[in-house]
Parts: structure tokens; sequence; C-alpha cells
């Protein structure tokens, strides 16, 4: 659980892995050896006040070339950053994968997108549980 926490992991994961999933924080993932090798390399330091969901990194290779990127919003965040609702769907697949099949992954988007139509929301909450 420590690692859902973990700002060095998540940085970690995602630069060594391309994307952060959900199974990445499933022990098999977080005991990789080269996970933790490279967590060790990862130092966090906090923006100035006025910022707060924003993120900047910078990357020092071996061979001193550094690059760097900042974001003032994460893509990730649907309410202050407009993802598309393919964008939407396709992110809610990729997380409910680690517990649903397809097919009840597709039932509860279904509910979902329609909820304003569903007469009880424990059908919701069965096909989850």
């Amino acid at each position: 659980m420590s690692a859902a926490y973990s700002m060095a992991y998540t940085v970690a994961d995602v630069l060594l892995r391309k994307e952060i999933r959900p199974e990445h924080f499933h022990d098999e993932f977080i005991r990789d050896p080269k996970i933790h090798a490279f967590t060790e390399k990862v130092r966090i330091t906090f923006l100035p006040e006025g910022r707060p969901i924003a993120a900047e990194m910078k990357l020092r290779m071996k061979d001193g070339r550094e690059f760097s990127t900042s974001v003032d919003v994460p893509s990730i965040d649907p309410f202050r950053k407009g993802l598309t609702k393919r964008e939407i769907r396709d992110k809610f697949r990729r997380n409910a994968a680690c517990r649903l099949s397809k097919e009840k992954t597709e039932k509860v988007l279904n509910l979902l997108e329609r909820l304003e139509e569903v007469e009880d929301v424990n059908n919701i909450i069965d096909l989850i549980g």
C-alpha cells in the first residue's frame, strides 16, 4: 500500500514502464529490483505555493544530458483538463481490467454512462463486487 502513496515509486514506475496501471501496485511489480534501483535515484522537491497540482520533472542522464518538462494540470484530471469521452472510457477499462472481466466492465461502463436512467444503483455495485 505504501507504493500507492510513494511519489518516488510512481515516478520510477512511469519512467520504466511507460505508464501507470493498477497492477503496478501489486507485489510482483513493487518488488521488482529494477524499480527499487530506480526509486533510489528519484529526488522529490515541492514547488512554491500557488501551484498545488502542478508538476515539474528534470531528468539527468548518466552522460550528463538533462531533460525537463512541466505541467500545470495533470492530464488525468478530467475536471480541470478536458479528457474526451473515449479517453475516460479507455481509462475506466484499463483500471477495471485488474478486477473485472471484459463483459462485466462493459456492463458497468454502460450503466454508468446512463446513470440517470438506472433504477437501482445496487446493480452496478453487484457487478463490481
